[in-house]
């Protein structure tokens, strides 16, 4: 309950219920999705290397001591005991550092940088976590970076650690509570994306996968694609559109035990739409398309969440199937309302508290940190090294030029011819506004060159 929430801990600094103008609200609103959501307090544990193995090691070691004490409460009473030397803990933080920092993902053929190091251990962290003391884990979320920080291949590491548990698996001893999928989920992940990026992401996942974790990829594109689930399951990942989607939602019934079609067919273990902004219309045929999907896990990746209106965010939310805020008529009553009202600070707190359990964006600026760049981010002697994305300081410098006797003779010619149309134009019973527009531009492109403008201005 975000409310309850604000309520506890006041969640931030100005008065939530002051009056806010709603033109404020919306620009307020920007700058929130602009910035970063991460939780200083509550930095992911998961390691992506070695973490098995570890696990596995620490089980042993806690099976010798139960056994070591067990020895001992029976000596003590057999007045055997005597005092051993003190057994010195291993020095295990060179190891800690090495996982934390190396950019390793077995099955992947490259290295992460550190934010992406950090951005698949959240993303493990959403999916297979512990429950948390103020709720329940979403089960996926939203994954904001700026254009070119790796979304794509956070979410191949992310298929690559954490596949389908096998069937007669059991939840982790530490984590008891977690919920394991039955067995009409499929082991597939079915990622929707535009039908220009539907090969790009066939070619990550082949060329950054090693051959001995290799990944079944099928491309459901096109009139000979298959619309029998049966033959979906086989693969471990399924690309399509959403045009594909929306089609084979219309073709679906509605009725649980109904005819489905192609991927409806089909109980994914993850769904991930890549561009997801593409669904911010909640009324469009692909949109209603995504929210028919059945999956375990569910993804956006978008690196613009918000374009033009806050309730483009709530349609990703519906998707997502986080409560309370997947219900329409609550995001109204609780957000939309609110802002509309002059209350919008109060509903930017809610949102922002509402956002920090399932969204994380990153802008470039986190390329100019050191060690951005380098994978693991530190030198084995801690220091950072030097090899952050060096940014110059913008820097703007307006030069006037002056035009020589003759250009100038042709611009004022110029100018005269289009005031007189001008005048036309917007003196008349219908207002001209692209033809005066078009005028104008033919005004710039003089200054640059005459022949720019030669015959075009009739």
């Amino acid at each position: 309950d975000p409310d309850a929430a604000l309520r506890e801990d006041g969640f931030g600094a100005a008065d939530p219920y002051a009056y806010v103008d709603p033109s404020q609200t919306s620009h307020n609103i920007k700058a929130l999705l602009e910035g970063a959501f991460d939780d200083d307090g509550d930095k992911p544990k998961m390691r992506l290397r070695k973490r098995a193995a570890k696990k596995q090691q620490q089980k042993i070691k806690d099976e010798k001591k139960i056994l070591s004490l067990e020895e001992k409460l029976r000596k003590l009473d057999m007045g055997e005991v005597k005092e051993e030397p003190k057994e010195e803990e291993p020095d295990n933080k060179e190891d800690e550092d090495e996982d934390e920092e190396d950019g390793t993902v077995e099955g992947l053929t490259v290295k992460l940088l550190p934010h992406q190091v950090e951005g698949v251990s959240w993303m493990i962290d959403k999916e297979i976590g512990e429950r948390k003391k103020n709720g329940v884990l979403p089960k996926g979320g939203i994954l904001a970076d700026d254009m070119g920080l790796g979304k794509t291949v956070q979410s191949v590491s992310l298929i690559l650690l954490n596949p389908r548990p096998e069937l007669d698996a059991k939840p982790p001893p530490e984590n008891p509570k977690r919920k394991m999928p039955g067995k009409e989920v499929g082991k597939g992940t079915l990622v929707v994306a535009p039908l220009a990026l539907i090969r790009q992401w066939e070619s990550e996942i082949k060329t950054k996968v090693e051959k001995s974790h290799a990944l079944r990829v099928l491309v459901h594109h096109g009139p000979s694609r298959t619309k029998f689930a049966a033959e979906l399951k086989k693969y471990d990942v399924v690309v399509t559109t959403y045009q594909i989607l929306a089609s084979e939602f219309a073709g679906s019934s509605d009725h649980p035990d109904g005819a489905k079609v192609g991927c409806y067919g089909v109980h994914w273990y993850r769904v991930i739409l890549d561009e997801a902004h593409s669904i911010k219309n909640r009324n469009a045929k692909s949109t209603q398309a995504t929210y028919g999907l059945r999956s375990w896990y569910r993804w956006c990746l978008t690196g613009t969440p918000m374009q033009n209106n806050l309730d483009e965010l709530q349609s990703l939310i519906c998707f997502l199937q986080i409560k309370p805020y997947n219900n329409l008529a609550t995001w109204k009553e609780q957000i939309t309302i609110p802002m509309k009202n002059g209350k919008g600070n109060y509903a930017i707190k809610r949102i922002q508290y509402f956002l920090k359990g399932f969204m994380k964006r990153r802008t470039k600026d986190i390329l100019k940190e050191d060690g951005a760049l380098s994978f693991g981010g530190k030198s084995k002697n801690g220091e950072k090294k030097g090899t952050g994305m060096k940014i110059v300081e913008r820097r703007v410098e307006t030069i006037i030029c002056e035009l020589d006797p003759k250009e100038r003779d042709f611009y004022d010619q110029l100018q005269e011819r289009a005031q007189k149309r001008l005048d036309d134009m917007m003196g008349g019973e219908k207002t001209d506004y692209i033809g005066a527009l078009v005028l104008l531009l033919r005004l710039r492109q003089a200054c640059n060159h005459p022949k720019l403008v030669s015959g075009s201005m009739g």
